[in-house]
């Protein structure tokens, strides 16, 4: 885990309702399909200078499996617009974040639930509950 701070950031991205695991994968690779040439303006937008997100938006502990929602996300800088029925638009909130690299898997996702909120409070920070996972 590390912790970083990020100003806001738009962002477009491709969400999924429903149990995390498997399925967050799949809407991972279906985006970067989407990211390469496969988007409205048909340029390739998977460059080495992109930012992918894989966002949680739910913790599974308080929300029921079937509506946690999982978001692929593209951060854009200043010069971008995207203008795609494929993807919406978002702003993530700037601040502190708590970032974990973890694999696209059941297991995994749960593994992270467990150890997530000890890894924060072992370094003295607290969960914000106002924001995403």
């Amino acid at each position: 885990m590390k912790i970083e701070q990020f100003p806001d950031l738009p962002i477009v991205y491709m969400r999924r309702t429903g149990k995390y695991g498997v399925g967050n994968n799949q809407l991972m690779d279906r985006f970067k399909h989407w990211m390469g040439y496969n988007n409205a303006s048909h340029t390739n937008l998977f460059t080495d200078n992109a930012v992918v997100l894989g966002i949680i938006r739910d913790n599974p502990a308080l929300v029921p499996p079937k509506e946690c929602r999982y978001d692929t996300a593209l951060v854009l800088s200043a010069q971008q617009e995207i203008n795609d029925e494929c993807v919406q638009h978002d702003i993530l909130q700037g601040g502190s974040y708590a970032i974990f690299t973890i694999h696209h898997t059941a297991e995994a996702l749960n593994e992270a639930w467990e150890v997530v909120f000890n890894k924060l409070a072992e370094t003295g920070h607290q969960l914000d509950t106002t924001r995403l996972f």
